[in-house]
C-alpha cells in the first residue's frame, strides 16, 4: 500500500505535466513584458525565466511537508509562489536596487488582493508590500517578489528575482553547494564560513568591475578611440587568460593565444560600427558577462563541425573556402572560431560569414584610403579598388595566415598602395600599371 504523500506526490506531478503547456505561455507572456519594460535601460542584462521540474516539486512537498498543509494537490498547485520562476538580471549588485524601485513606479495600481498592477498590462501582478531586499536563511539580501498572472483558465504564481551578474554566479554555488547538501555537511560551520569569504571576494569583484566601468563611462570622450583601444586591450587579455587557462586544464599544454586574441576583440567591435562612443563601456561589461558565464562549458578538444552553406558573392567564396581547410588542422584558427561561437552562442555559418566580410571589409579600407589620395574620376577609384582588393584577397587566399591580421600588416597594405600608386598622376598613367607588382611590394614591404 502506497503512503498518502506519495500519491499526493503523483498527483501534484500530474497537474504539474497537465497544465505545462499553459505555464509555459505564461513564463513566455513575462519574459516578453519585462524584457520590454527594461531593456532601455543601462543596467539591465537580460531576463531568464524556469518553469518547475518534477523533481523539484517532488523534492518541495517532501522538505516542506507541504503534504500535511494542504487538503488537496490542486488546492497545493494553485497556491505555490514558485511554479514559475523569472529573474531579472543586471550588471551590479548596486544596480539591484535601481530595478526594484524602476518595479514599484511601474506597478502602482493596488488592487483588492494587496498585490499592485501596472496599466501596460493589469494580467501581472506583484506583491510590493514585502520589504526588499529579504533576509535568506544563509544570511544574506535577495530582492525576492511573488507574483500573479492571470490566464483564461487559472490564475498562475511566479516569483520574481533581481540579480546581478555576481548574484547569479553565487546562487548557483549556494543552490547546488550549501542548500542542496547542507543537512548532511560534515563539519557544516567551517563550509559556511568558506562560502561567506566566497561570497565576500564575489562582492569585492562586483566593485572592482563597476569601478572599472564608472571610469570608462567617465573617460574624456574627445579621446574616443584611446577609449576603445583601452578596452580592446582589456578584453583581448581576458579572452587570452580565460581560454588559455581553460585550454591547458584540457591538454596539458599552454600556447600564445595573443594575436587570435586581439583578431576576436577586433572583429567583436566591429559589429558596433556606427554606435556611439558612450556604448562602448556598456558593450565591454556585455562582452565580459559573456565570457564568464560560457567559457567553463567550452570542450577544446571536439572539432567544429562545419555545414556546407553557400556564399553571398565570389569574394566571400573565395576567401571563405580558402580558409574553411585550415579550421580543424591550424590549432589558432580553430580555437579563434571556437570561442567566437562559444561567446556569440551562434551557429557557425552565421558566425564564420561574418567574420569573413569582416576581413574583406578590413582590407577594403587599408586599399580604398590609399586610392582616393589620388585625384582619379570616381570611376577609375572603383577600378583600381576592385583590382588591388581581388589581388590582395587572392594572394592571402594562398597562405591564410592569421599573423598576417594585424594592425600593423594593414597598415603596411596601405603602403604598399601608395607605393604602388606613388608616379600616378594623370588617368592615362593607370594603363602602365600590373596588378601583380602590388603584390610583388606589398610582400617587400613586408620582409623589410
Amino acid at each position: 500500500m502506497k503512503l498518502e504523500i506519495f500519491e499526493f506526490i503523483d498527483d501534484s506531478i500530474d497537474l504539474l505535466l497537465k497544465h505545462h503547456s499553459i505555464y509555459e505561455s505564461c513564463a513566455r507572456k513575462l519574459e516578453r513584458f519585462f524584457t520590454d519594460s527594461f531593456s532601455w535601460k543601462e543596467s539591465f542584462l537580460n531576463v531568464k525565466t524556469r518553469i518547475k521540474s518534477e523533481d523539484s516539486l517532488r523534492e518541495k512537498i517532501l522538505r516542506q511537508n507541504l503534504f500535511t498543509e494542504y487538503f488537496t494537490p490542486q488546492e497545493m498547485m494553485d497556491d505555490l509562489p514558485d511554479i514559475i520562476g523569472l529573474r531579472i538580471e543586471c550588471r551590479f549588485i548596486e544596480e539591484e536596487k535601481e530595478i526594484y524601485e524602476s518595479l514599484c513606479a511601474m506597478f502602482t495600481e493596488e488592487m483588492e488582493d494587496g498585490f499592485f498592477a501596472s496599466e501596460f498590462n493589469e494580467g501581472i501582478r506583484l506583491d510590493l508590500s514585502t520589504p526588499q531586499p529579504q533576509i535568506q536563511k544563509n544570511g544574506f539580501e535577495i530582492y525576492k517578489i511573488d507574483g500573479k498572472i492571470w490566464t483564461e483558465m487559472m490564475t498562475i504564481h511566479f516569483e520574481l528575482q533581481i540579480k546581478s551578474m555576481v548574484n547569479v554566479f553565487w546562487g548557483e554555488i549556494d543552490h547546488k553547494v550549501l542548500y542542496k547538501n547542507y543537512n548532511y555537511m560534515m563539519g557544516e560551520d567551517f563550509f559556511r564560513e568558506l562560502l561567506i569569504s566566497i561570497k565576500e571576494n564575489l562582492w569585492s569583484v562586483d566593485k572592482r568591475l563597476m569601478q572599472l566601468y564608472r571610469r570608462i563611462e567617465n573617460m574624456d570622450l574627445a579621446y574616443p578611440s584611446t577609449t576603445k583601444d583601452q578596452l580592446k586591450n582589456m578584453l583581448s587579455k581576458m579572452i587570452h587568460d580565460s581560454f588559455v587557462l581553460r585550454m591547458r586544464e584540457q591538454t596539458g599544454i599552454l600556447i600564445d593565444f595573443k594575436k587570435p586574441s586581439v583578431l576576436i576583440v577586433d572583429f567583436l567591435f566591429a559589429q558596433k560600427t556606427g554606435q556611439s562612443d558612450e556604448m562602448y563601456a556598456t558593450f565591454f561589461v556585455d562582452v565580459f558577462r559573456k565570457i564568464q558565464a560560457r567559457h567553463e562549458e567550452l570542450d577544446i578538444t571536439k572539432g567544429i563541425e562545419i555545414p556546407k552553406f553557400e556564399f553571398e558573392n565570389q569574394r566571400q567564396a573565395h576567401l571563405g573556402r580558402s580558409i574553411i581547410p585550415h579550421i580543424n588542422r591550424d590549432f589558432k584558427w580553430f580555437l579563434l572560431f571556437r570561442i567566437l561561437i562559444d561567446i556569440e552562442q551562434a551557429e557557425f555559418e552565421k558566425e564564420y560569414l561574418l567574420f569573413i566580410d569582416y576581413l574583406i571589409n578590413t582590407f577594403s579600407y587599408r586599399i580604398q584610403k590609399g586610392v582616393k589620395k589620388k585625384e582619379l574620376s570616381q570611376k577609375d577609384q572603383e577600378r583600381m579598388f576592385n583590382a588591388l582588393l581581388d589581388s590582395l584577397i587572392y594572394w592571402y587566399s594562398e597562405t591564410c595566415s592569421m599573423d598576417f591580421l594585424t594592425i600593423e600588416h594593414m597598415r603596411i597594405v596601405e603602403s604598399a598602395v601608395d607605393v604602388f600608386l606613388k608616379d600616378v598622376n594623370r588617368p592615362e598613367d593607370l594603363l602602365s600599371l600590373e596588378d601583380d607588382d602590388f603584390i610583388f611590394i606589398l610582400e617587400e614591404l613586408l620582409r623589410a
